[in-house]
C-alpha cells in the first residue's frame, strides 16, 4: 500500500475519533449526532478514497470509488443539518423542506450507487488508481454539493452576524470548518467538474485542522461555549 492511501486512512481515523468524541458529549442531542454524522462521512469518504486508489481490480475500484462520492454527499448533509440546529434553529424544518432533503439525497445516491450518470471510468494504475465522471454526473454532483456547503455556511454566518451570546460558539465552529469547507469544495468539487477526473488524493487531508481545533475545544475548552 502506497504512503498516500496510508494517509488517507489514518485521516479516516482521526475523523472517526472526532465523529465519537462529539457524539458522547450529548448522544441525544441533534446538534451533537448532526456533526458526528457530518464527520463519520468525512472518515468513510477518506477510507473509500485510498482504497479505490489502492484496489487491484477494476470492480472493486468501482465499489470504492462509488463509496467515495456517496459518502462525501452525506457529509454535506449532515453538515447543512448541523449547521441549522447549532446552537440554535432560526426556525422549524418544515415538512416540505424535511421531503426535499431526503428526496434530493436518496435521488443523488441512488446516481452514485447504481448508475453509471456520474463514475465513467475505471483507470488502473497500481496504487493510484483514478477514475473518470461524466459531464451530466458532475455537474449535478457539483450542484449538490454547492447547494448544501454554501446554505449551510451561510446559516452560521447569519447567526454569527446577529451578534447574540452565541457569536463565541459559532466562530469556533466557522474556523474549524471553513478551512475543510473552502479547500475540500475547491479539490474535491470545483477540480473533477473542470477536468472531468477524481479528486486529488490529498482534498481529505484538509479535514485534520478541523479535527485538531474541534478536538482542542472539546478537551480543553468550555464544552457549553462549543457544541452544547
Amino acid at each position: 500500500m502506497s504512503l498516500e492511501n496510508i494517509i488517507l486512512i489514518l485521516v479516516a481515523g482521526l475523523n472517526f475519533g472526532l465523529a465519537l468524541e462529539v457524539w458522547l458529549i450529548n448522544p441525544k442531542n441533534k446538534i451533537n449526532i448532526y456533526f458526528a454524522l457530518s464527520s463519520l462521512f468525512f472518515g468513510l469518504w477518506s477510507l473509500f478514497e485510498g482504497l479505490a486508489r489502492e484496489a487491484q481490480t477494476a470492480s472493486l475500484a468501482y465499489l470504492f470509488a462509488r463509496g467515495d462520492n456517496g459518502c462525501s454527499l452525506l457529509v454535506v448533509v449532515f453538515f447543512f443539518l448541523f449547521a441549522f440546529y447549532f446552537p440554535y434553529p432560526i426556525k422549524k424544518l418544515g415538512y416540505l423542506s424535511v421531503t426535499l432533503i431526503i428526496a434530493t439525497t436518496l435521488f443523488m445516491e441512488y446516481v452514485m450507487w447504481f448508475t453509471d450518470w456520474h463514475l465513467n471510468e475505471i483507470i488502473l494504475i497500481p496504487h493510484n488508481n483514478d477514475y473518470t465522471l461524466s459531464l451530466f454526473g458532475r455537474i449535478l454532483f457539483a450542484c449538490f454539493m454547492f447547494y448544501y456547503t454554501f446554505a449551510a455556511f451561510y446559516l452560521l454566518l447569519k447567526k454569527y452576524f446577529k451578534g447574540l451570546d452565541f457569536a463565541k460558539n459559532i466562530l469556533s465552529v466557522l474556523i474549524a470548518t471553513g478551512i475543510v469547507g473552502v479547500f475540500c469544495t475547491f479539490f474535491g468539487v470545483i477540480i473533477p467538474l473542470l477536468f472531468g477526473r477524481n479528486n486529488p488524493w490529498f482534498a481529505p487531508l484538509f479535514s485534520i485542522p478541523m479535527v485538531i481545533i474541534i478536538a482542542w475545544f472539546l478537551l480543553l475548552g468550555d464544552k457549553k461555549v462549543y457544541i452544547k
